[in-house]
């Protein structure tokens, strides 16, 4: 391996990376990340984190392939476990659920691992309204919020800076973000459609079954407060 093709989710990742500083990769799994960012120059180092050994030994193999191992520091680490507080100026979380990303940053607060203005670019596949959620409660301030289509998936990337400040938001915000819908980003549209398509389906379904069960009649009541915040936020891109 000489060259590599990060994915649009993946490059959109490093985009959003700012340059020359020191960046930590958590979960790096292959280092694709890593070995890009030495590469192209866009940092000052890079640590390449991973808790699995297999991940983390086929990484090393990668970067040894093209020619860039001595610039990157691997380490067998559980989250932040072992990078001291202030080594780092970026963290990047990407590629796993919401709940193990918010678990991995609440051992870091808890471990005082964590240094004022530390930023983090992340990128849960899951859950993305309670990882909002999360953010706000815990002091993470969002700079950027980008919605991508990869592989027929849609992605959350979020930069944000980590300043101690708990904040609120609209439900609509917690669900769909307040960058992408003032930007009326285009993947945000393509994903609010095809959300309003599956929960118009979804209720369909469920109004064949209301009258026979409790938690059908609950389930209906959810889908059809989802699909007015889904009108509401999709009413924008019609302003």
């Amino acid at each position: 391996m000489t060259d590599i093709s990060l994915s649009p989710r993946l490059k959109t990742v490093a985009e959003m990376i700012p340059a020359d500083k020191v960046v930590a990769d958590i979960g790096t799994d292959h280092g694709y990340l890593p070995i890009f960012l030495v590469k192209e120059k866009r940092a000052k180092k890079v640590i390449a984190c991973d808790v699995r050994k297999d991940p983390l030994s086929k990484a090393e193999d990668n970067a040894k392939s093209a020619g860039v191992y001595d610039h990157i520091d691997f380490r067998l680490s559980d989250g932040l476990e072992k990078i001291p507080s202030g080594e780092a100026d970026i963290y990047v979380i990407c590629g796993m659920g919401g709940f193990v990303i918010m678990g991995i940053l609440e051992s870091a607060i808890s471990e005082n691992k964590l240094p004022s203005g530390a930023g983090f670019i992340l990128s849960p596949h899951s859950d993305e309204e309670a990882f909002r959620r999360f953010l706000y409660k815990n002091g993470f301030f969002i700079k950027n919020e980008k919605f991508i289509c990869d592989n027929g998936m849609f992605y959350v990337i979020f930069s944000c800076v980590y300043d101690l400040k708990k904040r609120e938001a609209s439900d609509r915000e917690y669900r769909y973000g307040a960058i992408p819908v003032k930007e009326k980003q285009p993947e945000l549209k393509k994903f609010l459609l095809r959300e309003k398509r599956i929960l118009e389906e979804t209720r369909a379904k469920l109004l064949e079954n209301a009258a026979h069960s409790q938690n059908v009649r609950e389930r209906l009541v959810q889908v059809e407060d989802d699909l007015k915040k889904n009108a509401d936020a999709l009413h924008v891109f019609e302003e």
